[in-house]
């Protein structure tokens, strides 16, 4: 491909300063790092930036203006475009911006009246494979639900699953649902809600709820002996190529210490077992975010953890690469006044999409 030149503006405010932590380049996944950053408690602009190996910002886009929250979420299209979606309403419309910022597609309008509106997107907005586009909204009946919604590029809905017509009746008021992992080839959801600490798959064929994961449910059987096997607020659940489900454990309102988790589910069995934790016995690293917050497994094996809270003034925002082994090989934290603090929803790790000079 032809190279792409461009030249970003002066950093607009100091909270996007990165500083290079430990960095161990034979073990750590070469790359850039994607995602947004926000001022301390959640306020508006988002800015959607990239960052390369020594906390360089080699990229960004400032979305919104100076009010509402942003729980926004990033992906990279295509090594040429970034959707930048899900805020709550940190803009008029979820976009699509190419490499020079230039708005290439837009989604659905937010509407402007404040947060839990009902059609209102929220932290979730993904491009399927296929080309669709996936989605969270916000939905009433009584209480508050969630609706997730498959659109094509002009809006126009392909599929939908409504809480309110298929959770279990113990959920009966807003689950708070902060994640979506859909499965192609098996046809099926993944929904995160954090209100329930609970993981729900659910069959796209029907709607159906096949099995509810989490402490407060009977579907699974812990076989795991620990003082906290299940996962409580957690965000960002992703399926492993093994089968096993990955997850962000914030440890709010009551443990106050995060985690990254990995569970072993065999639902022919319905059990369940903890196989991985960081820091667990690993190492001693205590961290603790009681919102926002991701983990991803790299393509070298390693786990990208992004340590963060919309309250970054109550602690720095922390992207680290850790092994299986729990050693930290890569981390970006960030700068921070007592003023203003850096918070970050999401982060990921891209492949460098600068050649070799």
């Amino acid at each position: 491909a032809e190279p792409v030149q461009f030249t970003t503006a002066p950093v607009p405010f100091e909270a996007l300063v990165f500083d290079l932590g430990t960095h161990d380049p034979t073990r750590a996944q070469a790359g850039w790092t994607l995602g947004n950053i926000v001022l301390a408690d959640g306020l508006c602009p988002a800015v959607a930036a990239m960052y390369d190996m020594d906390g360089e910002m080699v990229w960004y886009h400032r979305l919104g203006d100076e009010s509402g929250r942003a729980d926004v979420v990033t992906q990279l299209i295509d090594e040429s475009r970034v959707l930048i979606g899900a805020g709550i309403p940190c803009a008029k419309n979820t976009v699509e911006v190419d490499l020079s910022g230039e708005v290439v597609w837009e989604g659905p309008e937010q509407p402007d009246n404040g947060i839990f509106a009902a059609g209102q997107t929220h932290h979730v907005f993904q491009k399927l494979p296929g080309g669709n586009y996936l989605t969270l909204y916000y939905e009433f009946d009584d209480d508050s639900y969630d609706r997730i919604v498959e659109m094509d590029s002009e809006l126009q809905t392909q599929w939908e699953w409504r809480g309110i017509d298929h959770l279990p009746d113990q959920m009966e008021y807003y689950t708070w649902g902060n994640g979506v992992v859909v499965d192609e080839d098996e046809g099926t959801l993944y929904y995160n809600s954090r209100e329930y600490n609970a993981v729900v798959k659910i069959d796209r064929s029907d709607g159906q709820v096949l099995w509810t994961f989490g402490g407060n449910f009977e579907d699974f059987t812990m076989l795991t002996e620990h003082d906290d096997p299940w996962p409580e607020g957690a965000h960002a659940p992703e399926l492993l190529p093994n089968g096993h489900l990955l997850l962000y454990d914030n440890g709010y309102p009551n443990r106050e210490t995060s985690r990254v988790v990995e569970y072993a589910l065999d639902e022919d069995a319905m059990t369940a077992e903890l196989v991985w934790e960081y820091p667990g016995t690993l190492a001693e690293d205590y961290w603790f975010t009681p919102s926002w917050g991701n983990v991803n497994l790299l393509d070298n094996g390693n786990l990208l953890v992004n340590a963060s809270s919309k309250y970054g003034a109550e602690g720095r925002t922390r992207i680290f690469e850790v092994t299986r082994e729990g050693e930290i090989v890569h981390e970006l934290v960030s700068a921070m006044s007592e003023e203003r603090g850096a918070g970050s929803f999401r982060a990921t790790r891209i492949p460098s999409l600068v050649g070799e000079l």
